[in-house]
């Protein structure tokens, strides 16, 4: 499973988005497994038209940049706006 709260590491706050990609997820993918980019569609049930997504992007060892969006299927390209980047 890939768990994704919030997006600023408090996984206390309300109203933000939670995304918990299990492993029946069509789009499950290991994080470990990625080396460029990848996005995850958040799913309400198996089925179902995808309603968000997080799309993650390898910039170096100890650094993502991460763009997401709570509605819709994942973009084609890993987007040029609303992009954050961690550290880790």
């Amino acid at each position: 499973m890939v768990f994704i709260a919030d997006l600023d590491g408090d996984t206390d706050k309300v109203g933000f988005a939670t995304y918990r990609i299990e492993t029946f997820n069509p789009t499950y993918r290991n994080p470990e497994t990625i080396t460029t980019s990848y996005c995850y569609e958040r799913h309400s049930n198996p089925g179902s038209p995808a309603d968000g997504w997080v799309y993650v992007k390898v910039l170096a060892d100890a650094q993502l940049a991460v763009a997401y969006s709570l509605e819709g299927a994942c973009p084609e390209t890993f987007p040029a706006t609303g992009v954050r980047t961690y550290y880790r």
